[in-house]
């Protein structure tokens, strides 16, 4: 992936860590997979905007998850990097 994935992953990653949560108890009460979540907080992979929705709801993220997602997104698409 690209330097956006990594920083939007690098978020989620800080999220889940600031609720002491495990990959496992994520990925349990996001209905995600452990190796999904390992890949988005590693940025190697994307993920549609409802895993978003529901990892900024579990995260009490207030939107904030949201927005970087559709940051990433748009920076990614910018040919100009």
């Amino acid at each position: 992936m690209n330097a956006h994935h990594r920083q939007f992953g690098e978020k989620l990653r800080e999220w889940r860590k600031s609720k002491s949560l495990t990959l496992d108890q994520v990925a349990s009460l996001a209905n995600l997979s452990k190796s999904t979540l390992s890949k988005l907080e590693g940025g190697q992979r994307s993920t549609a905007l409802g895993n978003v929705e529901r990892l900024d709801h579990l995260y009490e993220a207030g939107g904030e998850l949201v927005q970087a997602w559709q940051e990433s997104r748009e920076r990614a698409a910018d040919p100009r990097g």
